[in-house]
Formats: structure tokens, C-alpha cells, sequence
């Protein structure tokens, strides 16, 4: 993995950017991974998509992770993340001060999971951008959700696209969305919140920016 061990080197002071994708990182590959995230500090935006970050590799990663003050933008694509593995992205998310997008674009996140990122949430003041984009989110998920978001001032930008969200979640969405007045967009593409769904979104923001 010599992307990993360029950023071992002290004398790289401008790798702010760090992309590995689709390469099935091994358990040995993610411990040096989370070796160079304890240490760096200028490391602003990393792209594992499509690895193998989850099980016990999650652990090690996220663990790592915690150290890392500098980092702004976080996507574990399709890395199959699942409820269990959430626990160890939220122990980071709590205590992080940096971090501004978090992409969970395609996990096997589902009701369970994304109750710990709630918990996250009502910690963490920092992230604008959440992207949940084809994971397992129904409207049950989404009312949890909510909840927290009435009173979250920093997220701005919510992707839930291809999920099992229907009418009804896009209406606790759209309530969600006149009491927090932060809120600028909500994507829904590829759900079934109907002609009516869309109106209740588009509505809620329209009064959102006035």
C-alpha cells in the first residue's frame, strides 16, 4: 500500500488528500492505515470506498481515527458497515471538532445503526453534510432521526436517497425542517415519498429560506 506509507513520511507536508479505493484492505493494511491517521496532522479528506472497513478492521480504524484532529471530509462507500460496526464510528463522532461531511453512501446501515448516530448527533455540532444514501433507512428510522434534528444547529445538506422511505417519513422530514431553520437541502431521490412527499419537502424549505 504505498499511498499508506507516502503519508509515513515527515518530510510530505501537503498530502491533504488521501483516496483508496476498491482495494479489499486486509486486516494488516488497516492497522497501518490507522498508525498513519494517529499521527498525521494534515490530512483533510479520506476516500476508502469500497474496502473492507467493517467487523474487527472497523475497530481499529475508528480507533484511530479519534486522534485525528484535522480531518474534514470522511467517505466509507460501500463498505458494507453494519449496526455493530456503527458503534465504533460513533465513539470518534463524539469527540471529533473537525469533521464537516460524513459519507455512508451503500452500508448495511439500518434502524439500529442509525439510532447510535443520533446519540452522535446530540454531541456533535460540526458536521453540515450527512450523506445515508442506499442503506436501510425507513420511515421508523427517519422519525428517530428527526428528532434530534429539530435542534441540531450545523447540519445543512441530508442525502437519504434510495432508501425505504415513504409519505410518511417525508412528512416528519418536512416538520423537522420548520423547527430546526438550518436545513437548506434534502435529498429523496429514489424513494417512495410520492407527489405529496415531495410537496411536503419542498414546502418546509421553501419557508426554511425566507
Amino acid at each position: 500500500m504505498e499511498q499508506i506509507k507516502k503519508l509515513l513520511d515527515p518530510s510530505l507536508s501537503n498530502g491533504t488528500n488521501l483516496t483508496i479505493q476498491y482495494y479489499k484492505l486486509g486486516k494488516n493494511e488497516i492497522i497501518l492505515l490507522a498508525e498513519v491517521l494517529k499521527n498525521n496532522n494534515h490530512l483533510e479528506l479520506l476516500n476508502l470506498t469500497d474496502n473492507t472497513i467493517r467487523d474487527n478492521n472497523s475497530k481499529y480504524f475508528f480507533q484511530s481515527l479519534k486522534m485525528n484532529n484535522t480531518l474534514k471530509r470522511l467517505d466509507i462507500i460501500k463498505n458494507k458497515i453494519n449496526d455493530e460496526n456503527m458503534k465504533f464510528l460513533i465513539e470518534f463522532l463524539e469527540t471529533n471538532l473537525s469533521l464537516r461531511t460524513l459519507c455512508l453512501w451503500n452500508n448495511d446501515i439500518s434502524t439500529d445503526g442509525l439510532r447510535y448516530l443520533i446519540d452522535a448527533f446530540k454531541k456533535n455540532y460540526t458536521i453540515t453534510t450527512l450523506y445515508l444514501c442506499a442503506n436501510h433507512i425507513n420511515d421508523g428510522a427517519v422519525h428517530q432521526l428527526v428528532e434530534v434534528l429539530k435542534i441540531n444547529p450545523s447540519l445543512k445538506i441530508l442525502h437519504l436517497e434510495y432508501n425505504n422511505i415513504s409519505k410518511t417519513g417525508a412528512q416528519y422530514l418536512a416538520k423537522m425542517v420548520k423547527i430546526n431553520g438550518i436545513i437548506e437541502r434534502i435529498y429523496l431521490w429514489g424513494n417512495q415519498i410520492g407527489d405529496d412527499g415531495a410537496k411536503f419537502i419542498s414546502q418546509s424549505l421553501q419557508s426554511n429560506s425566507t
